[in-house]
Protein backbone atom coordinates (compact mmCIF):
# COMPACT_ATOMS: atom_id res chain seq x y z
CA UNK A 1 0.00 0.00 0.00
CA UNK A 2 2.90 2.27 0.65
CA UNK A 3 3.73 1.57 -2.90
CA UNK A 4 0.44 3.10 -4.13
CA UNK A 5 0.83 5.93 -1.68
CA UNK A 6 4.11 7.04 -2.89
CA UNK A 7 2.64 7.22 -6.88
CA UNK A 8 -0.13 9.31 -5.49
CA UNK A 9 1.82 11.86 -3.48
CA UNK A 10 4.35 12.24 -6.23
CA UNK A 11 1.26 12.63 -8.75
CA UNK A 12 -0.34 15.46 -6.71
CA UNK A 13 2.90 17.28 -5.71
CA UNK A 14 4.38 17.23 -9.56
CA UNK A 15 3.68 19.59 -12.15
CA UNK A 16 1.63 18.39 -14.75
CA UNK A 17 4.89 18.53 -17.85
CA UNK A 18 7.48 16.81 -14.57
CA UNK A 19 5.05 14.16 -13.68
CA UNK A 20 6.93 11.85 -15.80
CA UNK A 21 9.90 12.39 -14.54
CA UNK A 22 8.88 12.50 -11.26
CA UNK A 23 7.81 9.07 -11.56
CA UNK A 24 10.62 7.69 -13.27
CA UNK A 25 12.49 9.04 -10.24
CA UNK A 26 10.43 7.43 -7.59
CA UNK A 27 10.38 4.21 -9.49
CA UNK A 28 14.33 4.57 -9.65
CA UNK A 29 14.72 5.22 -6.05
CA UNK A 30 12.68 2.02 -5.55
CA UNK A 31 14.36 -0.24 -7.55
CA UNK A 32 17.67 0.93 -6.19
CA UNK A 33 16.65 0.71 -2.58
CA UNK A 34 15.45 -2.88 -2.84
CA UNK A 35 18.54 -3.99 -4.94
CA UNK A 36 20.74 -2.18 -2.32
CA UNK A 37 18.79 -3.27 1.11
CA UNK A 38 19.66 -6.32 1.67
CA UNK A 39 22.92 -6.54 -0.12
CA UNK A 40 23.82 -3.60 2.88
CA UNK A 41 21.89 -4.95 5.47
CA UNK A 42 23.53 -8.68 4.59
CA UNK A 43 27.15 -7.22 4.84
CA UNK A 44 26.12 -5.33 8.31
CA UNK A 45 25.10 -8.71 9.78
CA UNK A 46 28.19 -9.86 8.46
CA UNK A 47 30.66 -7.53 9.59
CA UNK A 48 29.01 -6.50 13.39
CA UNK A 49 25.72 -9.08 13.62
CA UNK A 50 21.80 -8.99 13.59
CA UNK A 51 21.87 -5.73 16.50
CA UNK A 52 23.75 -3.59 14.23
CA UNK A 53 21.91 -4.18 11.21
CA UNK A 54 18.95 -3.51 13.19
CA UNK A 55 20.36 -0.24 14.93
CA UNK A 56 21.43 1.04 11.45
CA UNK A 57 17.84 0.73 9.45
CA UNK A 58 16.16 2.28 12.64
CA UNK A 59 18.49 5.54 11.92
CA UNK A 60 18.18 5.43 8.43
CA UNK A 61 14.47 5.21 8.43
CA UNK A 62 14.42 7.87 11.32
CA UNK A 63 16.27 10.01 9.38
CA UNK A 64 14.30 9.66 6.35
CA UNK A 65 11.64 10.51 8.80
CA UNK A 66 12.52 13.97 9.55
CA UNK A 67 13.63 14.80 6.07
CA UNK A 68 10.17 13.86 4.96
CA UNK A 69 8.35 15.66 7.66
CA UNK A 70 10.00 19.28 7.72
CA UNK A 71 10.67 19.09 3.57
CA UNK A 72 7.65 18.09 2.23
CA UNK A 73 4.85 20.67 1.68
CA UNK A 74 1.37 19.76 3.00
CA UNK A 75 -0.89 18.03 -0.29
CA UNK A 76 -4.38 18.59 0.79
CA UNK A 77 -5.52 21.72 0.06
CA UNK A 78 -7.20 23.50 3.26
CA UNK A 79 -4.60 21.80 6.05
CA UNK A 80 -3.50 23.23 8.32
CA UNK A 81 -6.40 25.04 10.24
CA UNK A 82 -6.78 26.69 6.87
CA UNK A 83 -10.31 26.37 5.11
CA UNK A 84 -10.06 24.71 1.34
CA UNK A 85 -13.08 26.84 -0.11
CA UNK A 86 -13.92 30.22 1.58
CA UNK A 87 -17.49 29.58 2.66
CA UNK A 88 -18.17 33.52 2.63
CA UNK A 89 -17.56 33.63 -1.09
CA UNK A 90 -18.74 30.10 -2.26
CA UNK A 91 -22.34 30.41 -3.49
Amino acid sequence: IMGAIAVVFVNDSAEEASRGLAQARLSGVGGLSLAMGPAVCGWLVRRWGMAAMFEVMSLVGAVAAVIFLTSVRESLPGAGGQPAVDRATDV
